[in-house]
């Protein structure tokens, strides 16, 4: 798996009249064939890996949004770079649960 993350800027307000800027961030991922597989297989398309507010907005990505990408406008860039974070962080847990998704049926051995 591999998670595009672009950052971008733009005028407030229509047609950039405002003051200040929005922030934007754009997001898409990439899945192997093996990791799709296992995704339509395990009906997981409509999980959500993220939900949050900013702005009194309810924000939630899920894994079909993820890899189809998006979009989200912020108009605090800290809450843009929490959001990344989260972004980050639940694709790691995404890609824990599709380990775990292709080891069923195998065996593991633990040496203690």
């Amino acid at each position: 798996m591999k998670l595009r993350l672009r950052r971008d800027q733009q005028k407030s307000g229509l047609f950039g009249l405002g003051k200040g800027f929005d922030f934007v961030l754009h997001f898409k991922a990439e899945f192997t064939p093996e990791e799709k597989e296992l995704i339509n297989k395990y009906g997981v398309k409509d999980y959500i890996l993220v939900k949050y507010k900013a702005d009194g907005v309810e924000v939630s990505v899920r894994v079909e949004e993820l890899e189809k990408g998006g979009s989200i406008y912020m108009k605090n860039v800290t809450e843009l770079l929490d959001l990344e974070e989260k972004l980050v962080e639940a694709c790691k847990f995404l890609k824990m649960l599709l380990e775990v998704m292709a080891s069923f049926g195998g065996e593991r051995v633990i040496e203690i």
